[in-house]
């Protein structure tokens, strides 16, 4: 039995994505395989449920702690890294990866799914020899496949709006959680980047400018169905009260991308990777950036777009578009040079990858499990009676806490069997598959898949 597990993050951005490589490793013949799916934080349990078989584990970052990946392998769980951000950074973000050290842990990673032949060069200096070079796959990004996978044309009924403020609108305090968060100075720390103010300053500047366009944009078109989709680390609630009196505007934190473009007219976005998605709908994407910052804007987005900085431009470009004055410019030339799987379903080539991937053979556990749960106890001795005075004594400290705790719960407030169930048999059905399959919940937010 072959076990693979996909955790998930942030539920609106991955679970769609992650289900349709399910549904592709399930539709494989002649293996006996379970596909387990849910909240990233029991990623534990669940590679010790499947130490005796072995794991494949899909994750979207590089964890910055060795721990990590060596109870990895120590309950026999591969570790395979999907490339989440693809490399399409502004140019200051891709100056300070080039150095970040962050990229000393590829060598616990056994694999590595690469966006395209672009970001593995980005990665070359990392490919030092042939057992190296092996790690390293071309596959495209498995939600780039979802915008191709339409299952019922619908009504175009919205302008969406799609928002990427996560340092000016954040859901946990920045400043504080940059002092209080261990696991994030880490991280900005191996990642050779440090939290600056004065980016925090502008993006409250630019926020402002932005929604005061959208504001224009209601009151100019009032027949208009407007769609606001915060970024995962925003705090929605903010968009709520300052759009309260307009009743044309929704603000949606948990809708998928992918279903929400089928019912899109057109986008308007401040540098976001959603003018990739809406491409390969044919979608036009406005990048309206009131402050125009070339070196801290995401450089594909921004290409894809027709871009405007002052709102009476807003305006009438969102007035040509819906005169159909202005048509979708075809750039998928330069999308390929970014993103592989235009031609292709990147979710299928990475599940051929994962199901060959063999394991090596471990039979007891028994030790490993004594020594993984002595060093819990000693890590929760050491470090528990510092959490609690802290929390109890340091008020931006216990607020910090609460706040991620909060934002744990907008990024996946809950995943249910119906859910994953509804997905498989709509790709089952686009796809012309048949295979069964029985869902098992293994504990909250977390499910296994095992084909029958």
């Amino acid at each position: 039995m072959k076990n693979i597990i996909f955790p998930i993050e942030v539920k609106k951005r991955e679970f769609n994505a992650k289900v349709l490589l399910a549904h592709f490793i399930l539709s494989t013949k002649n293996i006996e395989v379970s596909v387990y799916i849910g909240h990233y934080k029991k990623i534990k349990s669940i590679v010790n449920l499947c130490a005796k078989d072995g794991s494949v584990i899909l994750l979207k970052g590089i964890s910055c702690y060795e721990s990590f990946y060596r109870r990895l392998k120590d309950f026999n769980s591969s570790p395979h890294l999907l490339q989440e951000e693809g490399n399409i950074f502004s140019k200051n973000i891709l100056k300070f990866y080039k150095v970040a050290s962050v990229f000393g842990y590829i060598k616990f990673i056994d694999k590595i799914y690469l966006w395209s032949k672009n970001a593995r060069n980005f990665w070359k200096n990392y490919i030092k020899n042939n057992l190296n070079r092996k790690k390293f796959i071309v596959t495209g990004h498995p939600r780039f496949d979802l915008p191709k996978i339409i299952f019922s044309k619908k009504e175009r009924k919205y302008i969406l709006i799609n928002t990427t403020f996560a340092l000016a609108n954040a859901l946990v305090n920045v400043e504080n959680e940059v002092q209080n968060a261990e696991f994030l100075k880490r991280s900005l720390e191996k990642h050779n980047r440090k939290f600056k103010p004065d980016s925090l300053h502008l993006e409250k500047k630019i926020l402002i400018k932005f929604i005061s366009g959208i504001e224009i944009m209601l009151q100019h078109f009032p027949n208009e169905k407007f769609l606001l989709r915060p970024h995962p680390g925003e705090n929605p609630e903010f968009y709520r009260k300052y759009f309260m009196k307009y009743t044309n505007i929704n603000i949606s934190e948990n809708s998928s991308l992918s279903e929400v473009l089928n019912e899109t007219k057109f986008v308007i976005h401040p540098g976001c990777t959603t003018a990739i998605e809406a491409s390969f709908q044919g979608i036009i994407s406005i990048c309206y950036c009131p402050i125009l910052d070339k070196r801290n804007i995401q450089f594909l987005p921004f290409m894809l777009s027709y871009k405007c900085k002052d709102q009476s431009k807003l305006v009438s470009l969102s007035q040509d578009i819906l005169k159909k004055k202005k048509s979708y410019i075809n750039k998928i030339s330069i999308i390929k040079k970014y993103i592989d799987n235009i031609n292709y379903y990147s979710a299928k080539k990475i599940s051929a990858e994962i199901i060959k991937y063999k394991l090596p053979n471990k039979t007891s556990f028994f030790y490993t499990k004594i020594k993984w749960t002595v060093l819990d106890i000693f890590f929760h001795i050491r470090n528990y009676p510092n959490y609690i005075f802290k929390y109890i004594f340091f008020e931006k400290f216990r607020k910090t806490m609460q706040q991620q705790k909060i934002r744990e719960f907008y990024k996946i407030p809950y995943i249910k069997e119906h859910e994953i169930k509804n997905l498989l048999e709509k790709y089952k059905l686009f796809f012309k598959k048949k295979y069964n399959y029985k869902i098992i919940e293994l504990e909250n937010n977390f499910f296994k898949i095992e084909k029958i």
